[in-house]
């Protein structure tokens, strides 16, 4: 009995006092694009000034329209919801295209939706959507 004792203490002090070293890479996941081989979206505020950046870059005989629509919101007091500021939408049918929108804003914390989707004949349209915020 004492044996038994003795090897399950042992065995418990060895496993809480040896350190386990584990290593992981981040990796972003990426969306599989049909018709478009980069969509890239940013939001900052510069000088009381909200701008709004989209860069898509389409395939040669393949994308045929590119549609931008993006939505800035204002926090509201206490931080509990989110009032509508502008919107903006626009269109093109070139293969690549930088869209940019810009609003004269004050203090405060914002945040800015973007919904671009790329039609074209790689197959089903791609619809890429994402969320961004930025305080002045």
């Amino acid at each position: 009995m004492k044996k038994i004792s003795f090897v399950l203490v042992l065995c418990l002090l060895l496993g809480f006092g040896m350190n386990i070293v584990v290593s992981a890479e981040e990796y972003a996941v990426e969306p599989r694009l049909n018709n478009a081989s980069n969509i890239d979206c940013s939001f900052v505020i510069q000088n009381d000034l909200a701008i709004a950046l989209i860069y898509v870059t389409g395939h040669t005989n393949v994308t045929s329209k590119i549609t931008v629509k993006v939505t800035l919101e204002k926090k509201g007091l206490f931080g509990l919801w989110w009032s509508d500021v502008d919107e903006w939408s626009a269109s093109s049918t070139n293969a690549t295209e930088t869209f940019e929108f810009t609003k004269d804003v004050g203090s405060g914390t914002y945040r800015c939706t973007f919904e671009v989707t790329v039609e074209g004949s790689g197959g089903s349209a791609d619809v890429y959507t994402k969320e961004l915020t930025a305080t002045n």
